[in-house]
C-alpha cells in the first residue's frame, strides 16, 4: 500500500479572521465588504461551489447559517473563488471545509470572479 500525504496551506478560524480584508466581499453597487460578526446561527466559512466542472473556494470566508437556522433576507456580492479540477486534494480541502476548517485560498491564485447570494443574516 501506498500512503498519501498532502499539503495544505490551512490556518485556524482565529488566523483566518485577523487578517486584513480590503476589497475582499465587493457588494453591488458599492465598495464595503461585510465584517458582520457571526451569530450562535451563523458562521464565516469558505464557500464551495462548482463552475464549468471545477471545484471552486472562495478566497476568504463568507457568512453561512449553520443548522436549522434560515437567512435573514441574501445580498449579491462578487466574490473572488480558486478553482481547481476534482482531485484528491480538493475532496480533502471540502471536507475540511465541511468539518468547520477554512483552508487559507487567499494566496491562491488565479481568482476567478462570480455573484453570488450571501445571507445579510441567520435567525432560528
Amino acid at each position: 500500500t501506498r500512503n498519501v500525504v498532502i499539503y495544505g496551506n490551512v490556518v485556524a478560524d482565529q488566523q483566518a479572521y485577523s487578517r486584513p480584508r480590503s476589497s475582499v466581499y465587493r457588494s453591488s453597487g458599492n465598495n464595503q465588504h461585510s465584517n458582520k460578526p457571526t451569530t450562535p446561527y451563523s458562521q464565516k466559512r469558505i464557500y464551495v461551489i462548482e463552475k464549468g466542472g471545477k471545484i471552486c473556494f472562495s478566497a476568504y470566508p463568507l457568512l453561512q447559517c449553520l443548522g436549522s437556522s434560515s437567512p435573514q433576507g441574501y445580498v449579491e456580492k462578487q466574490v473572488e473563488f480558486v478553482c481547481l479540477q476534482p482531485s484528491t486534494v480538493t475532496q480533502h480541502w471540502q471536507e475540511l471545509i465541511n468539518e468547520g476548517v477554512n483552508p487559507d485560498f487567499s494566496q491562491k491564485k488565479p481568482f476567478q470572479t462570480f455573484t453570488i447570494q450571501v445571507p445579510k443574516s441567520c435567525q432560528p
